[in-house]
């Protein structure tokens, strides 16, 4: 089988959507599936974090404008992606990067899921995904999605669970042409992107944990700005239940692969037909297994801009004090950071925010945000301080 694919022949599957108070809950379809979506902010409050990461490509001084969808194709103004993923000049040091991680739901979802207080938490300075469509270039500005229709369809419970199907309202494309739109062809060709040479999809299972240990020592997760239910949306793609595969059973290589670990598609487990599109509203936080077999995909021609930022948290117990220091210099120096909040793996240099201004174009912020943001401060790695109060605000 090959992983050049049609992304629409990709099933797309509509998970639950659990309050963050249903602690036990989420633990449970966690353990079992791999994944888990929370909803934890209001759409309105996604679509302030979607602002502000607009606000930040523009601050680049790159040329690029939320209103003029001409300067979201150019190599000469979009930021280098990989995957679709943003991942320098500062990106995981962005405002909207640290609104969306300092939500009350967001790091006491984590904290439920580690079973810890939230103060004993380190995040990520990950990156970020916008592959945004000149179709629905109002998006950008916040005037809603006029040219998409409201239609009820019937949705299964999971993936292939047996679990009675529910009736839900989801905003759908009147079409759904297969053919990418041109930014995800021209950003995804750039460097390991998500079109083949042949400017066709391909899709790229992998797992983020290396096979050799399959205890679970990671959770990741994204936050999303913008609903992905429409079937021509881009989304994240996962393999359910892959996580309790043991790969070092069944290939020779999983026994020396490294946190980055790519199944052969001659797997039959990673068969297009086995994947998912998760789709979930704005504002929703999904987490998954590090050991899951996952991937994403692009919107097609009809299909919405896609905004995501990513976020992992660990438990700061095993950190050691090196370990902080290391982080608390990478924040106060822009850095962006692999998912792991621990050890800390920063981008390539030359994809700071500080090499940015020296190329030229104008950094986001001269200081980091939230240096006296009690949250903030946690999530890096200063003080074990109470952020309650912060949550209360």
């Amino acid at each position: 089988m090959s992983f050049v694919n049609n992304p629409n022949d990709i099933p797309n599957v509509y998970p639950p959507v659990f309050d963050p108070s249903q602690t036990d809950e989420i633990q449970d379809y966690l353990k079992a599936e791999g994944y888990v979506a929370v909803q934890v902010t209001s759409a309105a409050e996604a679509q302030a974090r979607y602002s502000e990461f607009w606000t930040f490509l523009e601050n680049l001084g790159s040329g690029i404008s939320r209103n003029d969808p001409s300067t979201w194709n150019l190599a000469s103004t979009w930021p280098q992606q990989m995957h679709g993923i943003v991942f320098g000049f500062g990106v995981g040091q962005a405002e909207f990067a640290w609104k969306a991680r300092i939500e009350p739901n967001v790091v006491q979802t984590f904290a439920n899921v580690w079973e810890v207080p939230a103060t004993k938490l380190l995040t990520s300075f990950d990156g970020a995904n916008m592959i945004p469509n000149p179709r629905y270039a109002h998006n950008a500005v916040g005037e809603g999605e006029s040219e998409l229709e409201t239609r009820t369809v019937q949705i299964p419970y999971g993936h292939g669970d047996g679990e009675e199907g529910r009736s839900v309202e989801v905003k759908i494309a009147a079409a759904s042409p297969a053919s990418l739109h041109p930014a995800s062809v021209k950003i995804g060709a750039d460097k390991l992107g998500l079109v083949h040479t042949t400017g066709r999809y391909q899709m790229w299972p992998h797992r983020d944990q290396k096979p050799s240990r399959q205890d679970r020592i990671c959770i990741q997760g994204l936050y999303s700005m913008l609903p992905n239910t429409g079937p021509g949306d881009g989304g994240l793609v996962v393999y359910p239940r892959t996580h309790t595969i043991d790969w070092t059973e069944r290939d020779e290589k999983a026994k020396t692969s490294d946190d980055w670990y790519r199944i052969r598609s001659t797997f039959a487990e990673v068969d297009p037909k086995n994947a998912a599109v998760l789709r979930t509203p704005a504002g929703c936080l999904l987490l998954w297994d590090s050991r899951l077999i996952h991937c994403n995909r692009p919107p097609t021609a009809d299909g919405r801009t896609r905004a995501v930022s990513y976020i992992c948290m660990l438990p700061r117990g095993s950190a050691p004090k090196s370990e902080l220091l290391q982080r608390q210099k990478a924040y106060t120096n822009f850095k962006t950071s692999t998912h792991w909040p621990y050890p800390l793996q920063v981008n390539d240099e030359d994809h700071t925010l500080q090499s940015n201004a020296s190329k030229k174009k104008s950094p986001v912020k001269s200081s980091p945000f939230g240096m006296d943001n009690p949250a903030v401060r946690s999530l890096v790695g200063y003080e074990e301080r109470s952020i309650m109060s912060m949550f209360e605000k």
